[in-house]
């Protein structure tokens, strides 16, 4: 019991409690404002597309630092597409890749 409520006001409560609230989805709820608001509009993209990029730039108002595998984790993609998401993500100018390859590379927001 003592380790259950550990668990519940650690760390991992806000994921915990993302997990019963919303179960069977990893995706976090909509906050109506931050960086999900900064992509602008683009008709080319499909309607998922616009909503997964808007799911990984909604992550950065929780975690200063993401990397593919949280976006895999989040959205259920490959890592192909999660590179892909990043690398649109930083053409518009919205975050900057920090290190080079491999395990050392994550995303920052730019300000």
């Amino acid at each position: 019991m003592w380790f259950i409520a550990g668990v519940l006001l650690g760390i991992g409560s806000a994921r915990i409690y993302h997990a019963v609230k919303y179960p069977g989805s990893q995706k976090l709820p909509q906050d109506g404002y931050g960086m999900e608001s900064r992509l602008p509009v683009n008709s080319g993209r499909s309607a998922k597309k616009e909503q997964n990029l808007r799911e990984v730039l909604r992550l950065f108002n929780h975690q200063a630092r993401i990397r593919n595998q949280d976006v895999q984790a989040l959205l259920g993609v490959s890592p192909k597409t999660a590179r892909n998401y990043f690398a649109e993500l930083e053409a518009e100018g919205l975050i900057a890749q920090c290190g080079r390859t491999g395990r050392d590379v994550y995303y920052q927001p730019n300000p």
